[in-house]
């Protein structure tokens, strides 16, 4: 039988020249190939998914309509072409040639998986689950349909069900990245044990695995092993050293180092800068805004922690507390987690974004179309943080430093701060120049709240200490001072409160430890996450809280005073987390409960263990002094914030 197409051979070469990777080589033949036979659709639509492969979207779009336009009903094109307005944030686009695409062959399974995963990705995980589900269930093998069922599963608080899908899979007890996806989703549960028992096995599978190191940093930090965290995260970044979310979290956990100065803190910050920003600034232009200085000021906040949050603790008032006839606030919200705390925010603030179904550059444009003033950045370098879209100028002034440390970004002008944070002798170190306030955060007081015991301390039963910080926190050398900390008070007692303890191998370690000080193990107590009344609550059987450091605690202290406890902290200058303890007690006028060495902590104890009735004639005014203190945050901020924009050229 006669070829009807005499230039299949080269055809067949193109294919063969794109599948070796020559993709140059392979677009002139398939170029040359079209000119004989332009109504070939399967050459359009090989050419179109070289283009795709090149990353120019324009021609592999032009290139995809034209083979649709001669197979209009050819699933693999529509499938192709909506992962095509997937990547260029044509949702709309890409839903209809997905549906397209399932109705013409539902049982496509790459299909059902790339449809669920923009799905997910828009955060629709209750319609993205029967379509990863129907992926997974015509091929169970495929390692990213299991990846992302899982993913699904657990934004629906399935947690269960995610797990058995990896214990069920017999892939995924052997396939390194799903060993180590699972890992996460244990150290997620507080199983951290179990969590690094898997990663060492997908380590011994695959030892170069940048996601493994990446995941064993993350499970490490969990256990406040900073050391090892760090070293992991490093090796990650070795592997795959162009990971912005890695270098991030590695810049958190840096922070909670006892020996790093704050020179190193702020040179890993500006090495951040320089690797993920100034090489993609785009060019900056200020905005034209209205120049009546007495209209309303456009303040914009962006964060992934507007819920149930330390953090959101520290900024809330600034959402809540505002002239609104002076202001009007905009809310990005980068991270989805729905609760009270969110719906009070959503209800005050004027503009509300779900940000977190934007990419960077829809998220950019939303910004700008918004024409702020300020923009405000409160994530720094935690989760959810989306500091890669400040490539550009945002607004025509933007502010950090509240809520998480500033970030270190060239195209962030200003952060808040305080002289006990830093010294005016440090500025050189920093790329933001300094608003000096007498706060550089606020505190929301939690609402419900039990009132503060006032029973008298029962000094029969010895004094009872605690700590409620995140287990991260808390490091080896903090452990061994508590555990002098026992020892000097007889019949003392401690209660560690927090996600994590309830993990059985991280309580024996704590408890080896203070077995070498003779301290029995009925002395310490252990205690997991609870709801906020009930954490609150906690509070009624502790005398006195311990503060970890080097990084004390902020808001976790503001909680405790603010329950009529007392916190005893030291004071180290070397970095700005080191300092924060003093910047919680100081202003309250608890100089009495700032120490500076281990000797002045251990002398404390000892006066506050032989007159333990201070304790209880302290905690009666705590509530009042932080009070007091913080319920002027919000207003002196939005008060720096008009002078601000009064100095600003747009206003000269």
């Amino acid at each position: 039988m006669k070829n009807k197409h005499p230039d299949i051979e080269q055809l067949k070469n193109a294919i063969k020249e794109q599948h070796s990777g020559h993709l140059q080589k392979a677009q002139k033949l398939y170029e040359s190939f079209l000119k004989k036979q332009p109504k070939h659709a399967r050459a359009w639509h090989f050419l179109a998914l070289l283009h795709y492969q090149k990353g120019n979207d324009k021609n592999a779009l032009n290139c995809m309509k034209k083979g649709l336009q001669l197979l209009p009903n050819d699933p693999s094109i529509h499938n192709d072409i909506a992962n095509l307005y997937r990547r260029q944030n044509k949702q709309e686009d890409s839903i209809n040639h997905f549906e397209k695409a399932l109705q013409l062959n539902p049982k496509n399974a790459q299909a059902q998986y790339n449809y669920a995963l923009l799905l997910a990705e828009m955060n629709q995980f209750q319609k993205a689950l029967p379509h990863i589900q129907q992926a997974y269930k015509i091929n169970p093998q495929q390692t990213p349909f299991i990846i992302l069922y899982s993913s699904v599963l657990q934004e629906l608080d399935n947690t269960n069900e995610a797990l058995k899908l990896y214990t069920s899979s017999p892939i995924a007890k052997e396939h390194p990245i799903l060993l180590t996806h699972h890992a996460k989703l244990l150290a997620d549960r507080e199983d951290c044990a179990q969590a690094l028992n898997l990663t060492q096995k997908a380590l011994d599978k695959d030892p170069n695995n940048p996601l493994t190191h990446e995941i064993i940093g993350f499970v490490y930090g969990k256990q406040g092993k900073i050391e090892q965290a760090i070293s992991s995260l490093k090796r990650s970044l070795k592997l795959k050293p162009n990971n912005p979310e890695v270098h991030s979290h590695l810049i958190f956990l840096q922070d909670l180092l006892p020996g790093i100065t704050l020179k190193q803190q702020q040179e890993e910050r500006k090495l951040w800068n320089k690797q993920f920003i100034r090489p993609h600034r785009l060019n900056d232009k200020t905005q034209k805004n209205n120049k009546d200085p007495k209209r309303k000021l456009k303040i914009g906040f962006l964060s992934g922690d507007f819920h149930r949050h330390s953090a959101a603790s520290g900024f809330g008032d600034l959402l809540l507390k505002y002239d609104k006839k002076a202001f009007e606030v905009y809310a990005y919200a980068t991270f989805p987690h729905d609760d009270d705390w969110r719906a009070r925010f959503i209800h005050n603030v004027d503009h509300w974004y779900n940000a977190y179904k934007f990419s960077d550059v829809i998220l950019q444009k939303a910004i700008l179309n918004d024409k702020l003033d300020i923009l405000v950045d409160l994530a720094g370098h935690t989760r959810a943080n989306r500091l890669l879209i400040f490539n550009k100028r945002l607004a025509n002034i933007v502010v950090t430093g509240i809520g998480h440390l500033a970030a270190g970004i060239e195209t962030i002008d200003y952060r808040l701060t305080t002289e006990i944070m830093t010294p005016k002798s440090e500025e050189s170190l920093f790329i933001e120049k300094p608003i000096y306030l007498d706060s550089c955060f606020g505190f929301m007081p939690p609402n419900p709240c039990p009132e503060i015991r006032n029973t008298p301390l029962d000094t029969s039963k010895g004094i009872v200490f605690g700590c409620f910080n995140r287990k991260s926190k808390i490091n080896e050398t903090t452990l061994n001072l508590w555990a002098q900390t026992l020892s000097l008070a007889p019949r003392s007692s401690l209660h560690l409160k927090s996600a994590g303890w309830e993990d059985e191998q991280a309580q024996k370690e704590v408890l080896d430890l203070f077995s070498r000080y003779d301290i029995d193990a009925s002395r310490l107590h252990f205690h997991g996450r609870s709801a906020s009344y009930e954490h609150l609550k906690a509070h009624h059987g502790i005398d006195l809280m311990l503060d970890p450091f080097p990084c004390g605690g902020g808001i976790s202290s503001l909680e405790s005073l603010w329950m009529g406890v007392p916190v005893l902290t030291k004071f180290s200058d070397r970095n700005l987390a080191h300092r924060l303890g003093k910047e919680t007690l100081l202003p309250l006028g608890l100089e009495d409960f700032i120490v500076n060495s281990d000797e002045e902590w251990l002398k404390r104890i000892q006066e506050i263990t032989q007159a333990p009735k201070t304790l209880h004639e302290l905690k009666r005014g705590l509530r009042d002094r932080v009070e007091e203190r913080y319920s002027c945050f919000a207003h002196d901020v939005y008060e720096e914030f008009k002078r601000l924009c009064l100095q600003a050229d747009e206003y000269a």
